[in-house]
């Protein structure tokens, strides 16, 4: 996950000026615009930042029309249906590994256009581009995952796209910018309506998406939760931007590429496999549910109790989450127990007390492969070897089928806010090497550092593989509200 200024956290057709609106009202006097033409109050992006990013282009009658675009496999790229609605799919190229408008990177051939087949306006804006040759993954072109579950309210999310210098052309430079998730709820209420399959972000004046930005990824705690659709009131407004909500439309998308959604939260950056009872601690959370698996990490703390990330068990029952315990292996092995009870940081929200504990419905049979870990009761110096666990994966496109380690470093609190800008006291940063670390899938994940738990994975900032520090709930911090609300014996816990 990212942090606000920090994180990772567009229809345009040159030469012709064309203009609609939508039948949503909004709240304030005018209609749903498509957009024309920037990335409002952005910045320019450098080369490999976001290399997810595509450029859509389709030339034909004298036109350029431009889309952005996001790469979810080396054969498939998410864009807006309205980006590739009506024409010949080979009139359509995308161009991958460059932050430049019209030079550098690679350009490929669309092959097939596949449109969401419920797509009207405002409502499953959604393509797929499959590509006439396959793309090579280097450190400009990556995929990025898909989101599997929704998000709390006010996470970051970073918008991309080519925006204008003005409003009657793009940048030469990918912008970006940083929006905030809201719930639908929320949505409805800024917006009057919308449909299901889409979502919003807040923003405020003077930022966001327009035009040109269509079909652009909108992207947070390292996974795509939306492709960019339309905005309200003008580019400019205050009114949230609409996006094609991703997790909605996750299994049409699983069912028409070769992306692999099932276990599309992420990965251990740069680890190594983890051996029979190495990390006799460490437990796969999962919640089965909706068509898709929810999978986050947790740390077993006594037979009874798992402690994980607020975010991964917020808002379903209990009863839908099981933990898996004494194996390395993603899917086989050691033993599956359901969840009885979750109980969540009554503070918590977004990136800050993200930290729950899950009672178990029948207690774990401790042995050499399942063992509670010791919580940590005092901080430690900086640049203390910290061991981070989770399912990781060996690419992108999904989780390894066995465990993954690696290793980062203590900060101090004021070393994570000079890195950071920002970060709640309750939490609590890591430092590491880009191409290392946490993703999203690690959520709730165990930090160990001199053979205590002192931190659950909880955020990510710019991308998984970026050298700023991953951020943990701070089990030191945290620890009495774990002592009062479980049975771990916390009374040796240093």
């Amino acid at each position: 996950m990212a942090l606000a200024n920090n994180l990772l956290p567009i229809l345009l057709i040159i030469s012709a000026v064309v203009t609609a609106c939508s039948a949503i009202d909004a709240n304030e006097s005018t209609i749903l615009g498509r957009p024309q033409s920037r990335i409002y109050g952005g910045q320019n992006a450098t080369e490999g930042q976001f290399p997810y990013q595509v450029l859509v282009t389709r030339k034909g009658d004298g036109t350029m029309t431009v889309c952005g675009g996001a790469i979810i496999s080396r054969n498939y790229i998410l864009t807006a249906a309205k980006c590739a609605n009506g024409y010949s799919p080979s009139e359509y190229w995308i161009r991958a590994g460059t932050v430049k408008l019209n030079s550098d990177g690679v350009e490929i051939q669309v092959a097939e256009v596949k449109i969401h087949p419920q797509y009207g306006d405002s409502n499953y804006d959604i393509a797929l581009l499959r590509l006439s040759s396959p793309l090579s993954f280097n450190d400009k072109i990556k995929p990025v995952l898909l989101g599997s579950t929704a998000l709390p309210e006010g996470t970051p999310a970073i918008i991309t796209g080519w925006g204008g210098a003005s409003s009657d052309r793009v940048a030469d430079q990918l912008q970006y910018n940083t929006e905030y998730t809201l719930s639908h709820n929320s949505c409805v209420e800024r917006l009057n309506t919308l449909a299901d399959s889409m979502r919003c972000l807040a923003k405020s004046a003077g930022n966001g998406v327009c035009n040109g930005d269509f079909g652009g990824p909108a992207v947070a705690n390292g996974v795509l939760i939306g492709i960019t659709s339309f905005y309200v009131n003008g580019c400019d407004s205050s009114l949230p931007n609409g996006f094609t909500d991703v997790v909605y439309s996750r299994d049409w998308i699983r069912a028409n590429s070769d992306a692999d959604c099932s276990c599309s939260a992420s990965r251990i950056y740069g680890g190594q496999n983890a051996a029979e009872g190495q990390f006799p601690y460490q437990v796969l959370v999962t919640r089965a549910g909706d068509g898709y698996i929810v999978v986050c990490g947790g740390a077993i703390i006594s037979r009874n109790y798992v402690l994980t990330a607020a975010h991964c068990v917020n808002g379903y029952s209990p009863s839908g989450y099981s933990i898996r315990a004494g194996t390395v292996k993603y899917n086989s092995g050691g033993v599956v127990i359901r969840v009885a009870e979750v109980k969540a940081h009554p503070q918590y929200s977004a990136y800050n007390y993200d930290i729950a504990l899950l009672r178990l419905s029948s207690p774990l049979s401790f042995n050499d492969k399942i063992k509670p870990v010791l919580l940590g009761s005092t901080d430690l110096p900086e640049g203390i070897p910290t061991i981070i666990t989770g399912w990781g994966g060996v690419s992108s496109g999904g989780l390894a089928n066995q465990l993954q380690y690696n290793t980062e470093y203590t900060l101090s609190h004021a070393s994570c806010i000079k890195r950071l800008n920002t970060i709640a006291d309750s939490m609590r940063c890591l430092g590491k090497s880009a191409g290392n670390g946490i993703c999203g899938g690690d959520s709730g994940g165990p930090a160990v550092a001199n053979g205590v738990l002192i931190g659950i994975a909880a955020f990510i900032v710019n991308g998984c593989d970026n050298s700023l520090p991953n951020g943990f709930t701070d089990v030191v911090y945290t620890r009495d509200w774990i002592r009062a609300n479980s049975d771990a014996d916390c009374s040796c816990s240093a």
